[in-house]
């Protein structure tokens, strides 16, 4: 059985990179719903993309390779830049940002593309570093946008920050180990 609506998985870190769980949650994510006649698309970054394509080519999902330099300092602006152009092609997308920090543009993109709706993945030191840089604003903002967010640990899944009684719930768990 083949669905209808594209899902677009971002994430800085996607095998064959060493990205940890974030990467490999990714990769169990983008298996089982191309597994499950999902059209699946995955947006990460590697330095040699022609590794990584040769890699998956064999896989029931797509990979395209977002270029950029100095992520760290330009994650949003290259995250809008190549969500943009992803949802210009499948502006009814369901977009899946492995960290909510690849999510934020979404806030913007959800204006300019009402049809697409968003899930955020939230990781522990990820998310509970919020409160030490003064993210709480935009983290809350984009978490209160997405359709829904996965945390992938129960200690995720439970995390409140302090300085904010207005915190959003991370409201489904998925664990990190994912069967692929």
């Amino acid at each position: 059985m083949t669905h209808n609506t594209p899902y677009i998985i971002i994430s800085d870190n996607f095998p064959p990179c060493k990205g940890g769980g974030i990467a490999e949650w990714a990769l169990g994510i983008a298996l089982n719903l191309g597994k499950n006649g999902y059209n699946v698309t995955v947006l990460s970054r590697w330095k040699e993309p022609a590794t990584a394509i040769k890699q998956h080519i064999n896989q029931p999902f797509r990979v395209h390779n977002m270029k950029g330099r100095d992520w760290n300092r330009y994650r949003y602006w290259y995250a809008l830049y190549y969500l943009w152009q992803t949802l210009r092609k499948s502006p009814h997308a369901i977009i899946i940002a492995s960290t909510w920090e690849l999510g934020a543009p979404m806030t913007i993109l959800k204006k300019l593309f009402p049809e697409c709706r968003y899930i955020v993945v939230g990781h522990g030191l990820e998310v509970t570093k919020i409160e030490k840089t003064g993210k709480i604003k935009p983290f809350n903002t984009t978490i209160n946008g997405a359709l829904t967010t996965i945390a992938v640990s129960r200690f995720t899944c439970r995390f409140r920050p302090s300085s904010n009684t207005n915190s959003v719930e991370l409201r489904t768990l998925i664990p990190e180990k994912i069967e692929h």
